[in-house]
């Protein structure tokens, strides 16, 4: 998916950003300390950008701060934060609604030219929950706005954590970990598609071999001696919780034997089982990711991701 990255709104935006933030930049290249926050119109909450893709856009609000810390030897060295906030409407505003609460923040390390991704927020109003791909909306756009200004900003990589999820439903409550449950259906980890890389190899090469697990079993694979869909019938009926049982009938148990018959690979099976009954999934899938002897790819390795601008 291509897309169109990030766009000022207006002139009188790029104007403003000239006359107030370029004056700031150039003090804090000199290393000067600055605490203060940096914002870039007379609103609250920064300026509007629009990050989007050929099939949607997500309207935020960029601010600016920059900090003074310590590092590893105990230097004090500034830090620039950007924050990207949701847009709300003004009837929002107007009922007390949190317009500082940000969807994500980039850390600027300039003397290790690294940008880091942090605090992705799933949270309304960040994103609605019925727009699933919003999240990806962002963090495409995001990278756009990195790469377009990564020499002024000093950074030639970029870095994050893993910690993407899917809401069943919309519930956090029936939360899959997306960097297990990828696997565990034959596909690649969520960042995988926007250049990231684990930073360790080892952590790639165990990515990749439990793919290729996945891809290689057969719906006949053998749990502890027992059928496949023995155990995982055994390990549903032992789910306690009423309301994942709610709403699949009587038949539920006569559909999952009928559709685990059309398989021949698990992989297939399980895509269709963790789509059709997410909640169900959400609560068995880290089970089988283990029982079917996938290897955790961060077990004592370096969990972070790389891209390279």
């Amino acid at each position: 998916m291509g897309y169109k990255g990030v766009e000022y709104r207006s002139r009188e935006f790029r104007e403003e950003y000239r006359r107030l933030v370029k004056p700031v930049l150039k003090s804090w290249y000199s290393n000067k300390p600055y605490q203060e926050r940096l914002v870039f119109d007379s609103q609250a909450g920064g300026t509007l950008y629009t990050l989007s893709t050929e099939k949607e856009s997500v309207e935020v609000e960029v601010e600016e701060m920059v900090s003074l810390t310590e590092n590893e030897d105990g230097e004090e060295v500034n830090h620039r934060i950007i924050f990207f906030h949701p847009k709300l409407s003004d009837e929002f505003r107007a009922k007390g609604g949190n317009f500082m609460k940000h969807c994500l923040l980039v850390k600027i390390y300039r003397e290790v030219k690294m940008a880091e991704i942090s605090d992705l927020n799933r949270y309304y109003p960040c994103f609605d929950s019925k727009l699933l791909k919003h999240g990806r909306t962002m963090i495409r756009g995001v990278l756009f706005f990195l790469g377009k200004y990564k020499k002024r900003l000093g950074i030639e990589t970029v870095e994050l954590q893993d910690n993407s999820g899917y809401w069943c439903d919309g519930y956090p409550k029936y939360n899959i970990d997306l960097m297990y449950s990828r696997q565990l259906l034959g596909d690649y980890p969520y960042y995988w598609q926007f250049g990231f890389r684990p930073v360790s190899e080892r952590v790639t090469h165990r990515i990749l071999k439990n793919i290729e697990l996945m891809d290689s079993l057969s719906v006949d694979v053998k749990i502890d001696g027992n059928d496949f869909l023995n155990y995982l019938v055994n390990r549903l009926e032992n789910v306690t919780s009423d309301e994942l049982y709610v709403d699949l009938g009587d038949d539920f148990w006569d559909i999952l034997s009928d559709e685990y018959s059309r398989h021949t690979k698990l992989l297939t099976f399980l895509r269709w089982f963790s789509g059709k009954y997410c909640k169900l999934y959400s609560v068995v899938y880290r089970e089988l990711f283990a029982v079917l002897r996938l290897t955790d790819p961060y077990s004592g390795l370096d969990s972070g991701w790389k891209l390279d601008l």
